[in-house]
């Protein structure tokens, strides 16, 4: 379990951009670009991510844009060219986009990963928001061992953090025998309506 525990820090230390704990994850809003286009970070994401227009406070970009997620699960507001938006995101993949360019001109994509917190001898609790995540007040939480096919683990649920087993009861977690990998996603609106997003890329604390 040490190296469980060695693993995890090592992990976000290498998903997170910013290195203080907490900190806000900085994208560019450029013309023409998102700046990492591709922005993946571990969790905690609280505070989360930060746009900022132009790439400074009080920059300017020479036309208008915005950050607008595929499935609405969070979105910037009519296009300007100057000023920042934050998201606190839980664990999932949120395609965006600009509104200005449509989706398959300007875009970009937010990653955040599961989290693992109170490792001990045999059991894990995996983590995918916070009280303060906007994008969603519900959340799907699936697992695979070895490689195999992800399972449903958590459906659902409104649970923002768990130790992984079934029915309320850990299981045995052997790191040192099996390769797991955890994925989440998230969940926001009324059932008839549900905005889901994508499954966050695998996180195996082993690597």
């Amino acid at each position: 379990m040490k190296k469980l525990a060695f693993a995890a820090l090592a992990a976000a230390a290498l998903f997170v951009p910013s290195s203080a704990p907490g900190a806000l994850v900085d994208i560019d809003v450029l013309d023409d670009e998102y700046a990492p286009q591709d922005a993946i970070f571990g969790f905690p994401a609280d505070p989360g991510a930060r746009w900022t227009w132009g790439g400074f406070p009080g920059e300017t970009t020479e036309n208008e844009h915005t950050v607008t997620q595929n499935k609405k699960l969070f979105k910037s507001g009519a296009p300007k060219d100057t000023g920042d938006f934050e998201v606190n995101a839980s664990a999932g993949k949120y395609p965006y986009h600009c509104t200005v360019h449509g989706v398959s001109g300007m875009k970009g994509t937010l990653s955040i990963l599961t989290g693992f917190a109170e490792l001990d001898a045999d059991s894990v609790r995996v983590r995918w928001a916070t009280a303060n995540s906007t994008t969603g007040k519900r959340f799907d939480v699936r697992y695979r061992v070895d490689g195999g096919d992800f399972l449903i683990w958590q459906r659902n649920t409104r649970k923002l953090s768990k130790v992984f087993g079934r029915n309320d009861k850990p299981v045995e977690f052997d790191p040192a025998a099996h390769d797991y990998d955890f994925s989440a996603r998230s969940v926001k609106g009324k059932p008839a309506k549900h905005k889901r997003s994508k499954w966050s890329p695998p996180t195996d604390p082993e690597d």
